[in-house]
């Protein structure tokens, strides 16, 4: 449910509005919450990586809808996947930190 409302905030970060970037981060905090009460820590790392582009990208005004399409993909991928599948998680996670490292470097 929370990645649902985070995938409908992310809509709005385009306008660069400050108050869409504190919904967004408010909701990836309950997103954190909920992977850390689990310990998964694939979708904590994925979710560290989509808060530092979102906080460094939208004030800025440089959000890449890519970066955003494949950051909710991948968040949606680890919310499913079964944490039994730890190199598939890890994989997802590193690629989606990855991908956010080489587009702010940009």
């Amino acid at each position: 449910v929370a990645l649902a409302a985070l995938r409908g905030i992310t809509l709005h970060l385009r306008t660069s509005d400050p108050q869409s970037l504190v919904n967004a981060c408010s909701h990836i905090d309950i997103c954190r919450q909920l992977a850390s009460a689990t310990g998964d820590n694939a979708l904590l790392a994925a979710l560290a990586a989509f808060e530092a582009y979102i906080s460094l990208a939208v004030p800025m005004g440089h959000m890449d809808d890519r970066v955003i399409s494949t950051a909710l993909s991948a968040l949606e991928q680890l919310a499913t996947l079964p944490q039994s599948y730890t190199d598939a998680r890890d994989s997802v996670a590193m690629a989606l930190g990855k991908a956010i490292q080489m587009n702010l470097a940009a």
